[in-house]
């Protein structure tokens, strides 16, 4: 955080915290492509990073609940898995599924109360890049959001229009 200068004061007073998805014990989808095996975790932590990076930059507070501290953001085409990354605060990711999920849940209301007096805006953004059986399907990108929020409904469909209008522009067609 530390080498990012902040070049916007826009959103300034919104908390994001960004959740890579899997870590730890838990890789993930797994694939293989020329000879490198590929770890989900790896790839939405590297998404992760450049999104807090673009946040950090225009002024928001980010928490990243999981982390590596051996990655930073790579450029390498494929990236290696490990499996040392931890929760936000110091904590071993569990082995079991329901516990993980449960301790991210933990950490992020946890902070959640310690910013409320002061944040304009609290969001949790989840990064998953989950695999397909059918290659020959086109929906690759989801944005959940809960039913009953509208803010959260906004959030989605901001993102899903911007990424579709810059991935069109830098793969038209």
């Amino acid at each position: 955080y530390k080498t990012i200068k902040e070049v916007s004061h826009k959103l300034k007073g919104y908390v994001y915290y960004l959740v890579g998805g899997h870590g730890g014990p838990d890789p993930g989808a797994i694939g293989y492509r020329n000879g490198n095996t590929l770890s989900e975790d790896e790839y939405a932590y590297d998404i992760v990073l450049r999104l807090a990076k673009n946040l950090l930059e225009n002024g928001a507070t980010v928490k990243l609940i999981v982390q590596d501290p051996n990655d930073g953001i790579r450029d390498d085409y494929y990236l290696n898995n490990s499996y040392n990354e931890i929760y936000y605060g110091n904590e071993e990711i569990p082995l079991n599924q329901l516990e993980r999920l449960r301790k991210r849940v933990e950490i992020i209301n946890k902070e959640y109360e310690k910013n409320r007096k002061w944040a304009k805006e609290q969001i949790v953004v989840p990064i998953h890049v989950d695999s397909r059986e059918n290659k020959n399907s086109r929906i690759d990108v989801f944005f959940y959001y809960y039913q009953h929020s509208e803010r959260g409904k906004y959030i989605a469909t901001s993102l899903l229009n911007t990424f579709e209008a810059k991935y069109e522009a830098a793969q038209p067609g």
